[in-house]
C-alpha cells in the first residue's frame, strides 16, 4: 500500500515522490527537490504539490518535466478529491443527510483537474447558506422593501401574502434590468 506521506517513518518510502527528491539529514520533513534544488519543510505532502504546481502551501518547481508535473498533479487531485469526499460524508452524517452541500452538488466531472481548478484552495472555513445566497446583496434588496413597505405606510404582513412572493418571483425570472411601468 502506497504512503501518503503524512506521519509515514524513514522505512516507509513506497510514495513514487520519493524519486523526485532528496532527504535532508535522512528525515522526511526535510526534502530537496531534485529538479530545482529547493529544500522544502513539511514532507512529501508539499513536494508533490511544489512537484504539481497546485501552489497550495508551497512554491511551483521551475525546473520540473511535464511528465512528473501531470503524474503529481494525478496524484495530488486524486488525494484532494478524497479528502472532499469524506469531508461531504462527515458533514452529511452530521446534520442527519438533510442538507447537502455546495461540494455535493458538482459533479466528479466538475471536478477534473487543471491548474485553475479550486480542489486546492484551503477549506478551513465551511460554506454557509449566507454566502451561497450572497448575503450582502440579499440584505441589501431586503433593506429596500423594507424601506418602501415603512416610507408608504403599508403593513409588513403584506410581505407574508402569496400576491408579493409570486410578485418577487416574476421580478426575480426577469433579472436585472426590471423597469416597472410609469
Amino acid at each position: 500500500m502506497a504512503s501518503s506521506g503524512r506521519g509515514s517513518g524513514v522505512g516507509l518510502r513506497t510514495d513514487p515522490a520519493w524519486s523526485h527528491c532528496i532527504s535532508i539529514d535522512g528525515k522526511t520533513r526535510n526534502l530537496k527537490c531534485k529538479y530545482c534544488e529547493k529544500v522544502l519543510t513539511g514532507g512529501i505532502y508539499r513536494l508533490k504539490h511544489h512537484l504539481a504546481g497546485t501552489s497550495k502551501d508551497v512554491g511551483t518547481c521551475i525546473a520540473v518535466l511535464e511528465d512528473v508535473e501531470k503524474s503529481m498533479l494525478g496524484v495530488v487531485s486524486l488525494l484532494q478529491q478524497n479528502l472532499v469526499k469524506k469531508s461531504i460524508f462527515r458533514e452529511l452524517e452530521g446534520d442527519g443527510g438533510m442538507v447537502e452541500s455546495e461540494s455535493a452538488r458538482k459533479r466528479p466531472s466538475e471536478e477534473r483537474t487543471d491548474k485553475s481548478s479550486n480542489i486546492f484552495k484551503r477549506r478551513n472555513t465551511q460554506t454557509t447558506i449566507n454566502s451561497i445566497f450572497k448575503k450582502t446583496e440579499r440584505e441589501d434588496a431586503c433593506q429596500e422593501i423594507a424601506l418602501y413597505f415603512y416610507n408608504n405606510a403599508i403593513s409588513f404582513n403584506v410581505a407574508n401574502s402569496e400576491e408579493f412572493r409570486r410578485m418577487l418571483e416574476l421580478v426575480a425570472k426577469h433579472g436585472a434590468g426590471f423597469k416597472p411601468l410609469p
